[in-house]
């Protein structure tokens, strides 16, 4: 008795002809190789994303990709490996993620604060839990930030510095931790 399970295989292919059948070859080549060795593709999960930006041709002529039968749900937009991937490659959803995500984790500060945890713990944590969730894997989409999203990111730690040191300014309050602007630290990375 045996269990196999695989997850989060990713498949991408560059073509200029809109009808390149690789993608389908190369998904049904994945069928039956998963067929052969005891496992099932759940088409229910699997997505395709199609990104084009020219103008010579509109991507609903692009046929579905099939698998094991079944038509692929095509999608303007995924989470990979925990980062908001769009068709326009637009950070708006991913930022829109993360600002929430991190936001929801605040009151964790707020309880350390109001239980009297000192200070340099307290930022511990910050670091820990909310600045994380802010520049996970930002290497790759801080280069295709609007002013505005990058704006957006950092409210989320300038509010954080603000529960902790409520009688300081947010840069007195960076010059006393010793931290960096979140856009500067994804500049420096």
């Amino acid at each position: 008795f045996y269990i196999k399970y695989v997850d989060d295989v990713s498949m991408v292919t560059v073509a200029d002809d809109p009808l390149d059948g690789r993608m389908q070859a190369a998904v049904h080549q994945l069928d039956e190789w998963s067929k052969l060795n005891s496992l099932k593709l759940n088409g229910k999960k699997t997505k395709e994303m199609i990104l084009h930006f020219g103008r010579r041709f509109h991507t609903n002529i692009i046929p579905n990709i099939v698998a094991s039968g079944e038509k692929i749900e095509r999608v303007n937009e995924f989470k990979l490996l925990g980062v908001i991937i769009r068709s326009d490659l637009s950070w708006n959803s991913h930022v829109k993620y993360i600002v929430s995500k991190a936001s929801k984790r605040i009151f964790v500060l707020c309880t350390l604060i109001r239980s009297g945890v000192s200070t340099v713990d307290i930022l511990t944590v910050y670091c820990s839990i909310v600045r994380s969730v802010l520049e996970y894997a930002s290497s790759v989409w801080h280069c295709g930030l609007t002013k505005e999203q990058s704006l957006e990111i950092e409210k989320v730690q300038k509010r954080c510095l603000k529960l902790i040191f409520p009688n300081f300014s947010y840069r007195n309050a960076l010059l006393l931790t010793g931290l960096e602007r979140l856009a500067e630290r994804r500049e420096s990375s």
